[in-house]
C-alpha cells in the first residue's frame, strides 16, 4: 500500500506576540520515494532605508492588496518619518509635515491619512522604517513599522528618545491596527513642536470626517505622556470607524534578512538541529510527525529577546482511502466556505455542490483539533458552523468528502 505525505503548514507561537516566520501555506501530496521539496520561511521583509531625509514622504508603496479607507479603494500609500501614512500618492517624494497646522497647503497632507502617533521625528539620528505584506489571499496584512526613530531635537537627550510603532492594514475586513511598542514621555522633545506631540487618528479624503483616539487628539500632548505595548483598533462602521481600545497588544515583529542565521530546524524525534538558516531540505521519514522552525534570541524593535516556534505538520495517509486537494484550486468552486474572513460569534457556511460531506474539523495554530463534526450516517452537502467564542487568528478547516479531503485556511477577526 502506497503512502503519501500531506504537509500542512500551521503557524504557532509560544509568546503573546504573533510570530512572523511565515511559510507559504499549502498542502503537498507526495508518493513514497519522491523527494520532499525544500521549505523556506518568508525572507521578503525589506528594510526601507530610503526615508533618511527629514520631513519627506516616501515613494508610492504597493500595499499588496486592495484596501478600503473611508469607503474608497487603494492599492498604494506613502509614509513619512513623522509617523504619517497617507493614501494620497500625489505627494510621493514631496515634503511631509512635521508640525500640525489647520491652514495653508500643508494641511492637505494630513488628509486621507492614518496618524499612528504624529510627531516630529528625525531619521538622521537612527531608526528604520520596515514594510512588508504577508499572509494568505483574502487575509493578507500590510505592516509598516517605525523602529527606534528618534524624536527631533538638537541635543543628545532627544536623539536617544526613540519611538517604535506599527500600523497594520487587514485585507478583507479593512481593519486598521495601531500597535505602539514604545513612546517615551517627553515634554521637551521635539522642542520645536509645541502644538502636536502624539496625534493618533484617521482623517478622510476631504477632512469632513476625522476621529482621534480619546486622550490622543490634537491638543492632548500624548507624546508628553508616552506609552508602551498598546494596541488601538479602528473598525469600519457605517462609512466611518469605531475605535476599540480594549484590543490585546498585537505587535507583529518583522524579521530582517540578516537575522536568519539564528533560525534552527528540528523534527518531532528531538535531538540536534537538522539545519540552520531560512530553508531546510526535509528528509523523507514516516516516523516524523512534524518539523519545527525555531527562532531564538532575536532582539526585536521593542528591545525584547524573543523565541518563536513555527511548525510544519506531516501526515501519512493511505492513497486508496483518502485523497488530498486544496479547496482554493482543486475544488474549482465545488465547495464554498464563506464568509472568510469571518467575525467572532458569527457563522461559517460550508456548501458542497456535488460532494457529500462526511467530516469537518477545525485545527488551531498549535495544531490541535478544537472542533469536529462527523456525518458518516447522514452525509450532507451543506453545514453551518458556529464559530463561537474562538480567539482571533488563523485556523485550518479540514473537510472530508466522498471525493477526498479539502482544506481551507480561515481567518477569524
Amino acid at each position: 500500500m502506497r503512502l503519501f505525505y500531506s504537509i500542512l503548514i500551521i503557524v504557532c507561537c509560544t509568546f503573546s506576540s504573533k510570530a512572523q516566520l511565515q511559510f507559504p501555506f499549502r498542502d503537498t501530496t507526495l508518493q513514497v520515494g519522491q523527494s520532499i521539496p525544500q521549505f523556506c520561511i518568508n525572507t521578503q521583509y525589506p528594510v526601507n532605508d530610503s526615508l533618511v531625509v527629514n520631513d519627506l514622504f516616501s515613494h508610492a508603496i504597493d500595499i499588496g492588496f486592495t484596501f478600503s479607507f473611508f469607503g474608497i479603494d487603494y492599492t498604494q500609500c506613502i509614509v513619512s518619518d513623522n509617523l504619517l501614512l497617507s493614501f494620497d500618492t500625489t505627494f510621493a517624494n514631496f515634503s511631509a509635515p512635521f508640525k500640525w497646522t489647520s491652514t495653508g497647503s500643508m494641511s492637505l497632507r494630513f488628509r486621507n491619512a492614518i496618524l499612528p502617533a504624529f510627531m516630529d521625528l528625525n531619521m538622521f539620528y537612527g531608526g528604520k522604517i520596515r514594510i512588508t505584506t504577508n499572509g494568505n489571499i483574502g487575509a493578507k496584512k500590510f505592516i509598516i513599522e517605525w523602529c527606534g526613530v528618534p524624536k527631533f531635537g538638537s541635543n543628545a537627550v532627544c536623539n536617544n528618545d526613540k519611538v517604535s510603532i506599527q500600523v497594520v492594514l487587514h485585507e478583507g475586513t479593512n481593519i486598521i491596527d495601531i500597535n505602539t511598542l514604545l513612546i517615551n514621555g517627553s515634554s521637551t522633545c521635539p522642542a520645536t513642536n509645541i502644538t502636536s506631540k502624539g496625534i493618533q487618528g484617521l482623517i478622510n479624503i476631504d477632512n469632513s470626517v476625522s476621529l482621534f483616539t480619546p486622550g490622543r487628539g490634537i491638543t492632548d500632548m500624548w507624546g508628553n505622556t508616552g506609552i508602551t505595548n498598546n494596541t488601538v483598533r479602528f473598525i469600519p462602521s457605517a462609512g466611518g470607524y469605531t475605535i476599540d481600545q480594549n484590543s490585546p497588544f498585537l505587535y507583529e515583529p518583522i524579521f530582517i534578512n540578516d537575522s536568519f542565521t539564528n533560525l534552527s530546524w528540528y523534527s518531532s524525534l528531538g535531538g540536534a538541529a537538522l539545519a540552520t538558516g531560512a530553508c531546510i531540505d526535509i528528509p523523507y521519514d514516516t516516523s516524523i510527525d512534524y518539523y519545527v522552525a525555531q527562532y531564538n534570541n532575536y532582539q526585536s524593535c521593542d528591545s525584547n529577546l524573543r523565541n518563536f516556534n513555527d511548525t510544519i505538520w506531516v501526515h501519512s495517509v493511505p492513497d486508496n482511502s483518502t485523497k488530498i486537494a486544496n479547496i482554493n484550486t482543486a475544488s474549482k468552486g465545488k465547495i464554498k466556505v464563506y464568509p472568510n474572513p469571518v467575525s467572532r460569534m458569527k457563522e461559517l457556511k460550508i456548501e458542497s455542490a456535488i460532494y457529500e460531506i462526511n467530516k469537518i474539523r477545525i485545527v488551531n495554530a498549535m495544531g490541535h483539533t478544537i472542533e469536529k463534526h462527523s456525518f458518516f450516517n447522514k452525509a450532507q452537502q451543506s453545514y453551518t458552523l458556529s464559530i463561537g467564542n474562538y480567539p482571533t487568528g488563523i485556523y485550518l478547516l479540514i473537510i472530508e468528502t466522498s471525493e477526498g479531503i479539502f482544506t481551507e485556511q480561515i481567518s477569524i477577526n
